[in-house]
């Protein structure tokens, strides 16, 4: 709670994905579990407004895994850079 909400310019307060304690996050989210969406899933204690706004930002192209293409949108994970695009 001290480290890993922080402010974003479009979403408010979200959860970061990676902290370090000094003031640095990085901020997305991976598709496997343990996830930032997955939070309610796991049972971990959260406040739901600002689990909203970390599922918007996920969702959205502000966060650089989210991968999309003319059939589908998804979140993605760091390891994987290819946009899926299922087409016929």
């Amino acid at each position: 709670q001290t480290y890993g909400i922080v402010e974003h310019d479009i979403y408010g307060k979200i959860y970061a994905y990676e902290v370090d304690g000094y003031g640095n996050y990085l901020l997305m989210d991976d598709a496997n579990v343990p996830s930032l969406m997955s939070i309610p899933y796991l049972g971990y204690n959260y406040d739901e407004q600002i689990y909203q706004n970390t599922r918007r930002f996920i969702l959205s192209p502000d966060n650089p895994t989210y991968q999309h293409g003319s059939s589908t949108s998804s979140k993605g994970s760091s390891s994987s850079s290819t946009t899926i695009d299922f087409e016929g």
